[in-house]
């Protein structure tokens, strides 16, 4: 048992759920209408470019391990960012994920769509929008079947077809 935890741990690092089913599949599983819901229910949808990941361990302090990764915008489907603007976010893990060293490491152009509903306290500043907590939801634009539901959405979605407040 212990072996296939493992095993199944480092595949978990480079593969997502959006890349183990095809369209077909997702609208079936379930995935097509997680995909809706945070569409309906995100104030801010984005398509981001990843350019820098900051991995900071557990610490007595902290004790859950953090990504915090800083993004430009590359196209603004709905919100407060527009096309230029920063993005700053973080994930959480309550183990280390083992790929990550300490430190800030640049990343080579990851692409993904970001979804958040910043709170009060979240605005764009000069530019930069700091999320406060886990509070968002994405998928990488390449080679995801997230990528590819939400490319079916864009031609029937108003909300993206709109650029909304």
């Amino acid at each position: 048992m212990r072996l296939i935890l493992i095993v199944f741990f480092a595949c978990s690092q480079t593969l997502s759920a959006g890349n183990l089913f095809t369209v077909d599949e997702a609208k079936k599983n379930g995935m097509w209408e997680t995909l809706k819901n945070n569409i309906e229910h995100s104030s801010v949808i984005a398509d981001i470019c990843v350019y820098e990941a900051e991995w900071i361990p557990p610490s007595k302090k902290f004790w859950k391990g953090r990504l915090i990764q800083r993004a430009v915008v590359t196209h603004a489907y709905c919100g407060v960012l527009k096309v230029g603007d920063r993005v700053e976010y973080v994930h959480y893990f309550e183990e280390d994920p083992g790929n990550y060293r300490m430190g800030k490491s640049p990343v080579s152009g990851k692409l993904r769509t970001i979804f958040l509903d910043p709170d009060e306290s979240e605005k764009v500043v000069e530019g930069l929008l700091k999320v406060n907590g886990d509070g968002h939801w994405g998928f990488d634009r390449v080679e995801d079947v997230f990528a590819e539901l939400f490319k079916l959405e864009t031609k029937t979605n108003l909300k993206l077809k709109i650029k909304c407040k």
